[in-house]
């Protein structure tokens, strides 16, 4: 699952940026999005992107609004990473919007360029809506939210310049919760000033689910390839089409 994700948004993992894959806007930045309704898994889903990305001996910031109690359920019976892997995963516990905004405006004080966070190229936040939205409402602050993706693009293009070779892509991947059956048009067209690539998680029936692309930028791969199906039970996540 991991590897589909990977090739669904084209994140270059364990390398230089490759310029011919240049993103539209001419960002260092990649941005994406994973959204569907909740207990769908997403957090395994970034977990799993996670290990991939450190496992390739790439630094990743993994940012939730709590500490979890527990891990995740795995992917395809995934193993425990070992603690060298885990170590390249910096996880991050930001309470609420003020908090969050606060990290990434600041980001440009870390003078240590060797440091975990100033090798970071993956920004992965979890429950992204949680920050903005009251608890139970469908109403969100989109002045703050925008302000907040300002400030989360500007730090990764700030980490990807710090990169050895001044060539990597910092790539930035934000999971949220719906209410609905899908993002509303207006919040969608909000995300399109730093997000390119947004990929749906689609629930059929009680535990099996579809990821499916659903606006994606020029680079993204063919997405009759891209639609895996999931299930989900008390022990693991089970990929029923995993790609080869």
């Amino acid at each position: 699952m991991g590897n589909t994700l990977f090739q669904m948004l084209r994140v270059e993992v364990g390398g230089e940026f490759d310029r011919n894959v240049s993103l539209e806007n001419g960002s260092r930045v990649a941005g994406h999005m994973l959204f569907g309704p909740s207990s769908c898994g997403k957090t395994s889903l970034l977990f799993e992107y996670a290990f991939n990305c450190a496992e390739k001996g790439d630094y990743v910031l993994f940012i939730a609004p709590k500490p979890l109690m527990k891990l995740p359920l795995f992917v395809n019976e995934r193993k425990q990473p070992d603690a060298v892997v885990l170590k390249r995963i910096n996880m991050v516990y930001l309470a609420n919007c003020d908090e969050l905004t606060d990290y990434f405006a600041n980001v440009h004080l870390d003078k240590v360029r060797n440091s975990p966070t100033g090798r970071t190229r993956h920004v992965l936040i979890d429950d992204f809506h949680s920050y903005f939205r009251e608890k139970g409402s469908r109403t969100e602050d989109t002045n703050r939210l925008a302000k907040c993706m300002a400030y989360i693009i500007d730090a990764a293009e700030f980490w990807s310049k710090r990169q050895s070779g001044q060539k990597s892509e910092c790539a930035v991947l934000v999971a949220e919760t719906i209410l609905g059956e899908s993002m509303s048009a207006e919040k969608l067209g909000l995300y399109q000033h730093w997000i390119t690539d947004f990929i749906k998680i689609q629930k059929h029936g009680n535990s099996l689910f579809q990821i499916q692309p659903i606006q994606h930028s020029k680079n993204f791969c063919n997405l009759s390839e891209l639609t895996p199906h999931y299930e989900i039970d008390d022990n693991e996540i089970k990929v029923i089409n995993k790609m080869e």
